[in-house]
């Protein structure tokens, strides 16, 4: 581009004109780029909040069904998973999307740098896996035990 100094006025302005669109086309692309981040926020708030949530729901039933039983005995609960999950209109088939949403908005925060929910969303994941290996057992599970 010629400097400003040899354009004539019709050159400068289709190159005031040109650097205005440009400018204007990264102003929209950093509002949609902003618009998408404070989204994906909302919706990982709501996440980790629902994770909490059931966090909190998961100690309470937990605690409150097994803490008095001898321990060869707790595995013959009913799944406190479950109940969850059917106090939110679920059932054990719906886990499985569960588990991936978790898993998808644990990456998310990774992505956006967000240390509470990675650490919230990673506990939330662990403490499943937990009940999941207590339920199946480690020779349902495949464990190789020696």
């Amino acid at each position: 581009m010629p400097s400003f100094a040899s354009m004539n006025i019709e050159e400068m302005r289709r190159a005031c004109e040109a650097t205005r669109r440009e400018a204007q086309a990264i102003r929209l692309r950093a509002q949609a780029s902003a618009r998408r981040a404070s989204e994906a926020r909302e919706a990982l708030a709501e996440v980790i909040e629902g994770t909490r949530q059931t966090r909190v729901a998961l100690q309470v039933t937990y605690v409150s069904d097994s803490s008095a039983l001898p321990a060869d005995q707790r595995s013959a609960l009913p799944s406190a998973v479950s109940r969850v999950l059917a106090a939110a209109g679920m059932d054990d088939s719906d886990l499985d999307g569960l588990i991936g949403d978790l898993i998808a908005a644990y990456k998310e925060a990774c992505a956006l740098g967000d240390e509470a929910a990675q650490a919230l969303l990673g506990k939330a994941l662990w403490r499943i896996g937990h009940h999941i290996a207590r339920q199946v057992g480690p020779k349902a599970a495949g464990v190789v035990l020696s």
